[in-house]
């Protein structure tokens, strides 16, 4: 009981750390360019969290997975994360597909961790 709370409180400061970092970048992603903004996330999550960004890119799917179980990511935190990442992927040019598919895969990890079907798969 007690660990599932503290998971829970780990998931909410997640999701509110990376909702506001989501406000931030999309604030200052046209002042200081796309890129520059994201850098700036990127290194705002790093320090917030304990996620590296531009390391978890590098990763495959089954990689992402032990990467977010060995940080003790909650689930519920999976989808403030994929949304960052989708939003950080269509501001950085040349980066945004590795961006994206990280997203698509933690949103599958998420799904697949919850027994969860989204309808535009069935």
């Amino acid at each position: 009981m007690q660990q599932r709370d503290l998971l829970k409180e780990e998931a909410e400061r997640l999701g509110k750390v990376l909702g506001k970092l989501m406000t931030l970048l999309l604030r200052h992603a046209d002042e200081a360019g796309g890129g520059a903004a994201v850098d700036a996330a990127d290194a705002e999550v790093a320090t917030e969290t304990n996620l590296d960004i531009p390391h978890l890119l590098t990763l495959d799917k089954p990689a992402v997975q032990a990467y977010l179980e060995d940080r003790v990511i909650p689930v519920a935190a999976y989808s403030p994360l994929a949304d960052y990442l989708e939003a950080a992927g269509v501001r950085v040019p040349g980066k945004s597909d590795r961006y994206c598919t990280a997203a698509e895969w933690i949103r599958q990890l998420r799904d697949e961790e919850l027994g969860e079907i989204p309808l535009y798969r069935i």
